[in-house]
């Protein structure tokens, strides 16, 4: 029993040493980094702004939603907005406000581990709402070139 108990607290260990030593190359990253983000947040925060002005453009197109289709690609198009918006709100709270201080990079890179779920439920949620979105697109363009070849 007292080989399990020290084998488990072995375990416990090198997962310790394992996330302190996460959280260290990621404060480094983030000291070093021009704006104060590890480099996939700004791939991130770049792919969700592009799609928040993608999703901001077809949610509020200028013509009236004349189908069922049209409607319903304006909502997941409200939703992927919704989504970039939390996503991107959450980005910058990962980005330290004295990026050149290792004690904030570190301070932000505990946060970044904590939000590291949160991070990834919107991720997933707005890749998602993005099949959904080219779903939609690809019924009207369907639609579209069907009605312009009769």
């Amino acid at each position: 029993m007292e080989a399990l108990a020290a084998l488990s607290l072995a375990g416990t260990i090198l997962q310790l040493i394992e996330t302190g030593t996460k959280v260290v190359n990621t404060a480094k990253e983030i000291q070093d980094s021009a704006r104060g983000m590890t480099k996939e947040n700004e791939s991130l925060e770049k792919v969700t702004s592009e799609m928040r002005a993608l999703s901001l453009d077809l949610s509020l197109a200028s013509t009236k939603a004349h189908s069922d289709d049209e409607r319903a690609l304006r909502c997941v198009a409200q939703e992927c907005y919704d989504l970039t918006e939390q996503l991107l709100r959450l980005i910058q709270d990962t980005i330290p406000s004295n990026p050149g201080s290792f004690r904030e990079a570190l301070r932000t890179s505990f946060r970044s581990q904590r939000y590291k779920g949160s991070k990834l439920d919107l991720e997933r949620k707005l890749a998602d709402r993005r099949n959904q979105l080219h779903l939609h697109l690809s019924r009207l363009l369907r639609c579209a070139f069907v009605m312009t070849n009769e």
